[in-house]
């Protein structure tokens, strides 16, 4: 068999094409050898246990985190999808990871951004939508870590990495130069294969839905399943990851009411509830009984007794679950991602579609929209630092706050506010004080100078107010 290739000079030659591999592949969750009670996610294939994956998710359940740490429960779920997705596109070229060389992961990283073998985009040449620069960069980055891990596995593969030691700048130990003060290291040398690429853009805005657009996904959302739309209102009220979401301890909708009869509270109040955070921590989040009273006549009162009979029909000694489909599946990661996905499609949102994390960027805009409200706080002038009780309840509904995340926010929130016009039109005012001393501002402008300069950064060229300026800030002298 023959297949096109697109040589280095553009034109089309012939190479020779193996038969595709056909593979059936799923992913089941076991308890982690020596991590006391966390479940990792592990790959079968043909309904056989994948051994060079399952040595690669062990260890990096146990070391994939930073500094080394514990890997989060979603990052290992995306981890064992990302080596999924490498076995598959393998196949389509007839290779198992082991025969696998550079040049096959650059034929499959220049389909998926849809550009020809000379690193250049050729959108008409493909039938399919290009994924983010910094998508690509993540799966590459799993791939990396899966195919020197078989290394030092001593395991036979065909694969040698062309790979460099490049400069990581650390923004806030760069800030040390901004400030007139020099000690420390600005920056750190990481290993980068060559095959990544340029970062995707970064945005000073986090992806938060306006109230109007939100109500027109839940719509779409319901349309496919009532079960996705209570989802995202639990996630878009609490601002829980997706992860700790589909495990909600579902004992809060059978004693709700007594926090109305009992306990002093209205419809309007937020009562506390347990979580599991990323880390395998437990933790308070609070969430409004609004929220509870919506889900329970919305899923809970008319659909979920129907579905766990269902569901208790093929009971496999699971405790049960909270969020069932209409027949009465489980509902995992891989379905929400899906329901999310079609739903954006509904709303013609075909290049920015709304993903689980949207609804947690989504709640904390919210609530920071609903504090300028109610204690008259301005968002559009930037000081010297975040304002405090922003940063504070920001910490409490998220579980982490940083001066730069709640900048972010801030500026997020101010996108959204209905506001007047003011001598400055919709831009953000930065003052005096936050060109000279909040360094959140600082960091955030570094992070865009940096990434907008790649390796040609020059710190001594740079010009924060100049570059603030071009940012669409206006700066108040």
């Amino acid at each position: 068999m023959q297949m096109k290739c697109i040589g280095s000079d553009g034109s089309m030659n012939m190479a020779e094409e193996r038969s595709p591999i056909k593979r059936q592949y799923e992913t089941r969750q076991i308890f982690h050898p020596s991590l006391q009670k966390r479940k990792i996610t592990i790959i079968y294939i043909d309904n056989e246990l994948d051994l060079p994956s399952f040595s690669f998710l062990v260890y990096e359940a146990r070391n994939g985190g930073k500094s080394g740490s514990v890997s989060g429960k979603m990052t290992h779920i995306g981890r064992a999808y990302k080596i999924i997705e490498l076995y598959r596109e393998l196949d389509l070229l007839g290779l198992k990871w082991s025969e696998a060389e550079e040049e096959d992961i650059r034929i499959i990283r220049n389909r998926m951004l849809c550009w020809d073998m000379s690193n250049n985009a050729d959108y008409d040449y493909y039938d399919h939508e290009p994924i983010e620069n910094d998508t690509m960069n993540q799966k590459l980055s799993v791939w990396m870590k899966f195919f020197k891990h078989q290394r030092w596995m001593e395991a036979n593969t065909r694969m040698v990495m062309g790979t460099k030691i490049v400069k990581a700048w650390l923004p806030d130990a760069f800030l040390q130069h901004v400030n007139g003060t020099r000690h420390g290291e600005r920056f750190k040398m990481v290993e980068r294969w060559n095959l990544m690429v340029r970062p995707s853009p970064r945005k000073l805005y986090y992806p938060a839905l306006s109230k109007l657009e939100f109500e027109a996904f839940r719509t779409r959302l319901r349309e496919i399943d009532i079960v996705y739309e209570v989802i995202a209102l639990l996630m878009v009220d609490t601002g829980l990851r997706v992860d700790a979401a589909l495990e909600f301890d579902m004992s809060i909708f059978s004693g709700w009411m007594k926090h109305l009869n009992m306990g002093g509270k209205n419809l309007h109040d937020d009562i506390p509830v347990k979580y599991t955070n990323k880390g395998g921590e437990t933790k308070v989040c609070e969430i409004s009984l609004n929220t509870v009273h919506e889900i329970q006549k919305l899923y809970r009162a008319s659909h979920y007794n129907k579905r766990l009979q269902h569901y208790q029909e093929d009971w496999n000694g699971d405790d049960e679950p909270l969020w069932l489909r209409e027949d009465g599946k489980k509902i995992f990661y891989r379905d929400v991602q899906r329901a999310f996905k079609e739903a954006s499609r509904a709303m013609h949102r075909i290049h920015n579609p709304i993903t689980p994390h949207h609804l947690r960027h989504t709640c904390a805009t919210w609530l920071v929209i609903k504090l300028s409200e109610e204690n008259k706080i301005a968002l559009g002038i930037i000081g010297a630092e975040p304002h405090p009780m922003i940063m504070g309840v920001l910490m409490n509904k998220l579980g982490h706050a940083s001066p730069q995340s709640t900048l972010r926010y801030t500026m997020t929130a101010y996108k959204l506010q209905p506001r007047k016009e003011s001598k400055h039109g919709n831009m953000m005012v930065l003052t005096p004080l936050a060109i000279q001393y909040n360094k959140s501002v600082q960091s955030l402008l570094l992070e865009k100078a940096l990434e907008e300069f790649g390796y040609e950064f020059d710190e001594e060229k740079y010009d924060m107010i100049k570059f603030a300026i071009k940012q669409g800030f206006a700066v108040d002298y």
